[in-house]
């Protein structure tokens, strides 16, 4: 089963909990955990899920429960819907013997291990199982968010632990984990709403891709608590299984359905584009001149701007495309340093220069879909990936850059995409077309093997054919 099998025409729940009481003193109280509830299930809601709500659990919110009945509140989600997020903020406590737990309204500190809820318990009741009690072939999506501060060094590992080895495959964790004084008043909670509402309002992602992938989340939420000077960072652990699918969390708001008329229409019109693309180049090879189809490229987009930079990009991609997310923006950036653009142009290559690009010059691109399920986009013809692949020394004279100067360029900075976590690259959370095309990229790259050697150091699952 795929992501996207599980989501399309599902039903979408959410549940949101929080403790912030405690009858064991030796916890402060946490007097800004119901609005973050009520901050998440709202952001929640723009998601296309609906509450799951009952006795005890009015609009999806469940505060200062007991074990019992927190875990009975996800059960139920767990078995009526088919993409759930749950969502817990308070105390999280991290002790050597029973490992990491969070900590309820009734928990106490001589009693953890029966009054704490331990993470696998939490997963035991998101799987569906049968009249025998055997896990069931169709399981829920299910993203699961949790906004503990803790006690004690180590939690964040503790936790990261806790969740090794359980056997449900289609659960996404999203953690946070700060220091008491740092995690008091919410701040990830609200990074959460307005981190989510700018990957809803602003995705990096074409039309035809039906959902954002996760990371893009967690790494828009890190970029909030860094400008805010927080202390705190979102760690997102993938699926064990299945997680080179996008799955079906967040909604890319540009979605267009292949059964949409206006998709159809947009697409047909991209077919002509590309058809007389094909007719003119087909002209040029034959009359050996391609000056026409460089004026073509040139006006649309001018030498040495953001714009030209962005479709170089294109033209050095691998596979069916060049995905936006974290990598368009980076790798032309890269390319652009590396070919002698200056630096006020350089930084002028954004998301928004993407946009701009898609509106202002669609002649020349075409979009797909590549690894991932995630959109890619291409030029329109090979042989205009090639005019500007070998238009670089050209133009610019000053720069000597061969083409493996450029491909090491563009394989340092798919590497620089991929963050750290827990003082390790973050290889599960790399963008798919960094996992898949990253050491063609490398092959060809004029340190192929000082950057194998960092690759095979760094933990990237290779193989590494060809790269001595």
């Amino acid at each position: 089963m795929t992501a996207r099998d599980a989501g399309g025409g599902s039903s979408r729940r959410f549940v949101v909990a929080g403790t912030s009481t405690y009858a064991d003193t030796s916890w402060p109280q946490l007097n800004g955990v119901a609005e973050s509830i009520d901050i998440v299930a709202d952001a929640l809601g723009r998601l296309g899920l609906r509450p799951d709500g009952g006795k005890g659990a009015p609009g999806g919110r469940v505060l200062n429960a007991k074990i019992g009945a927190l875990l009975r509140r996800i059960e139920h989600a767990a078995r009526s819907a088919d993409v759930v997020a749950l969502y817990f903020t308070g105390h999280g406590h991290s002790a050597s013997r029973i490992g990491y737990r969070l900590v309820l309204t009734n928990s106490t500190r001589k009693d953890l291990a029966n009054t704490a809820l331990a993470p696998r318990d939490l997963l035991d009741k998101l799987v569906r199982v049968d009249e025998y009690g055997d896990p069931v072939d169709k399981q829920p999506q299910i993203l699961c968010v949790i906004d503990a501060c803790y006690g004690g060094h180590g939690a964040l590992e503790a936790l990261r632990s806790s969740l090794q080895g359980v056997g449900l495959d289609t659960v996404w964790f999203l953690a946070s984990a700060a220091p008491d004084d740092e995690a008091l008043d919410g701040r990830f909670a609200e990074a959460f709403a307005k981190a989510l509402a700018g990957v809803l309002d602003r995705p990096r992602a074409g039309p035809s891709q039906e959902y954002i992938e996760p990371v893009e989340l967690r790494n828009a939420i890190n970029n909030i608590l860094d400008a805010g000077g927080v202390q705190q960072r979102a760690h997102l652990w993938p699926a064990t299984a299945g997680a080179d699918q996008t799955p079906p969390f967040i909604p890319n708001s540009q979605y267009q359905p292949p059964n949409d008329p206006t998709a159809v229409d947009d697409s047909r019109r991209r077919l002509r584009t590309r058809h007389a693309a094909e007719s003119i180049w087909s002209w040029t090879a034959e009359s050996n001149e391609g000056v026409r189809m460089r004026m073509i490229v040139d006006e649309l987009v001018p030498p040495a701007t953001p714009s030209r930079s962005l479709v170089s990009a294109l033209a050095w991609a691998k596979g069916d495309g060049l995905p936006w997310g974290a990598v368009w923006v980076p790798v032309a950036k890269a390319i652009a340093r590396t070919v002698g653009i200056e630096e006020s142009t350089v930084s002028a290559i954004t998301d928004e220069a993407v946009r701009r690009l898609l509106r202002d010059a669609r002649e020349l691109i075409v979009e797909g879909i590549g690894p991932g399920d995630l959109s890619v986009f291409r030029l329109t013809h090979p042989s205009m990936s090639a005019l500007i692949r070998d238009d670089a020394p050209a133009r610019f004279t000053h720069s000597r850059s061969a083409a493996s100067d450029v491909e090491s360029a563009i394989a340092h900075a798919l590497i620089a995409t991929v963050g750290e976590d827990n003082n390790q690259i973050d290889w599960p959370n790399a963008h798919p077309y960094v996992m898949k095309y990253l050491l063609t990229h490398v092959e060809l790259a004029s340190d192929a093997s000082t950057l194998t050697r960092e690759l095979r150091d760094g933990g990237f699952p290779g193989p590494f054919p060809g790269v001595v």
